[in-house]
């Protein structure tokens, strides 16, 4: 009994040891590095053969700008990345924008009115409940799967 509580204190003095080395200062560099995050992403439901559009927000939590340069989806052929704008006249459109820089450390916002991936012809009917994929592709962070629900609107926060 004496060599097994012996032995306890031995293995707890050890354990105590490394956790305290793991917490002590280090003289190595330390780099710290962050991600591409997609957040509060949705689908506006839309019928098969019209155009529909999904929204979110892309922050850039790394060292560098990072630019998305296309999207491709499980329900169309036919993505694009566009932005909405106000006409001569105050009439809104619509144009492609082909890509989105993000800078370091900051966001971009896709929402209804600016912003926004293009669904265009759908297969099918996207309806409110349904999921959609997409396929991210970044200049520096590769590509990035992101799955949607599809609902009338934006999620609440």
């Amino acid at each position: 009994m004496k060599k097994t509580i012996l032995l306890l204190l031995i293995t707890a003095s050890f354990v105590s040891c490394e956790q305290k080395k793991e917490n002590e200062p280090s003289n190595e560099a330390q780099i710290t590095s962050g991600n591409i995050d997609i957040i509060d992403g949705w689908v506006r439901p839309g019928s098969a053969g019209m155009m529909t559009a999904a929204y979110f927000t892309i922050r850039n939590g790394t060292a560098s700008t990072d630019t998305l340069i296309n999207v491709t989806s499980n329900v169309t052929d036919d993505t694009q990345i566009h932005e909405s704008f106000e006409q001569e006249g105050g009439m809104m459109g619509m144009r492609e924008i082909g890509m989105i820089p993000i800078e370091s450390n900051s966001s971009a916002e896709l929402k209804p009115g600016g912003m926004h991936i293009m669904i265009i012809r759908p297969f099918q009917d996207v309806a409110e409940g349904d999921i959609v994929t997409f396929f991210l592709n970044f200049s520096n962070a590769g590509e990035k799967e992101l799955t949607l629900p599809v609902q009338q609107a934006a999620p609440a926060q």
